[in-house]
């Protein structure tokens, strides 16, 4: 049976991502649009569950909440979501939990509205050897594209750490 779960708006008390950058004082066009991101991917292991090999650290582990939700571009949840699928690659490989933690850091002054300056999202293996951990800093304000060979470039270096030491 498929659970529904709210949206992030429903989730945010009815404002969009966007809307709620614009209330903080940002730019809000069609061309600078904002969204809702997951600080840990519905995906890699939320409520749905999907892949429990994971562990994951943060004060709320479940995907529609409020404490997993901040506003960022566009184009970092694109970058966002390129490491993700990678990570998650990765955990479905390997034979022992990846530790993954993510650490938001808000704009000053702006906490009230959700809008997230940086996402550091460290991956490491479950026995926290610093020869098996990599950060990865997302800039939530960028609006810088993502290149298209970046998962080709990550899904290696991933590998490498983690497949080739288990």
């Amino acid at each position: 049976k498929n659970k529904r779960y709210r949206s992030q708006i429903e989730t945010m008390g009815k404002y969009s991502a966007s809307e709620m950058a614009r209330l903080a004082g940002f730019n809000v066009t069609k061309k600078k649009s904002w969204q809702w991101c997951h600080i840990i991917a519905f995906s890699i292991g939320g409520e749905d569950g999907k892949y429990p090999k994971s562990i994951m650290e943060y004060e709320s582990i479940g995907p529609q909440r409020e404490s997993n939700l901040v506003v960022g571009t566009v184009e970092a949840n694109a970058q966002m979501l390129l490491v993700e699928d990678v990570v998650k690659k990765l955990v479905l490989k390997t034979t022992k939990p990846i530790y993954i933690r993510v650490k938001p850091t808000f704009v000053k002054d702006l906490e009230e509205y959700h809008i997230a300056e940086t996402l550091e999202y460290t991956i490491q293996d479950a026995e926290k050897n610093p020869d098996c951990q990599i950060t990865f800093s997302f800039n939530m304000l960028s609006r810088r594209k993502t290149a298209l060979q970046e998962p080709e470039v990550i899904g290696p270096i991933l590998e490498h750490l983690f497949l080739d030491k288990t």
